[in-house]
């Protein structure tokens, strides 16, 4: 496991002993799957994130170390897009800041400040991120706003992924045996129709050197 820096620990409050203690990511990844399958959504779910954390965080640690994920973590919902989307239908004046300010990109602070709300917990720890992640989710679903499965890898993506799964162990095998189709962004079929949600619930995917902080909704 990695040698966490001074400022991963201040940032973060992981400690080198936790690092050191915690499974491997194939682990993680497993114990994840069987999760699902004990709880029985792997057929109406969807991962949530705020739009770093499965782009850019899981899959470029699964690239560099050769490792097979499932395809429902290949596609998610955004929230931060899903509060856009929301706040463009409902906003009565769509203001566009002058030519020479760029835009700041929606973040977990902007959409909780929306919401008169406080972050709650620790920032930047997995846990208390999902947490408040899932306290937005429920914020936006309230709004009815839109949701839903919004982002995934890109194509060049998804077929590494699929060439990985043709190699992979057993225990990291494809989920072939699923039915159901969701996008044509697809190369091969992902456990959830687009568009469908269960209740909310926190989840953390923690690994090496990646605490990734996701909600389950």
């Amino acid at each position: 496991n990695a040698t966490l820096s001074k400022f991963c620990t201040e940032l973060t409050g992981i400690e080198q002993a936790t690092v050191d203690a915690a499974p491997e990511l194939p682990q993680v990844l497993q114990e994840l799957d069987a999760w699902l399958v004990a709880h029985n959504v792997l057929d109406d779910f969807a991962l949530a994130t705020d739009g770093w954390d499965l782009r850019h965080f899981l899959d470029s640690e699964t690239t560099r170390k050769n490792i097979f994920k499932k395809s429902y973590l290949n596609a998610w919902c955004d929230l931060t897009r899903s509060f856009d989307k929301q706040r463009a239908m409902t906003s009565k004046r769509r203001l566009k800041p002058p030519p020479h300010i760029r835009a700041r990109r929606t973040n977990m602070g902007k959409m909780l400040r929306f919401y008169k709300l406080s972050f709650k917990g620790r920032p930047h720890s997995g846990i208390d991120d999902a947490r408040n992640l899932a306290i937005i989710a429920c914020a936006l679903l309230k709004e009815n706003a839109p949701v839903v499965i919004n982002d995934s890898l890109e194509p060049a993506k998804l077929r590494r992924q699929q060439q990985l799964s043709l190699s992979s162990p057993p225990h990291t095998s494809n989920n072939s045996t699923l039915k159901t189709t969701s996008s044509s962004l697809f190369t091969s079929a992902p456990p959830f129709p687009e568009g469908t949600m269960s209740a909310v619930k926190a989840a953390t995917l923690a690994n090496n050197n990646v605490s990734s902080s996701s909600i389950l909704v």
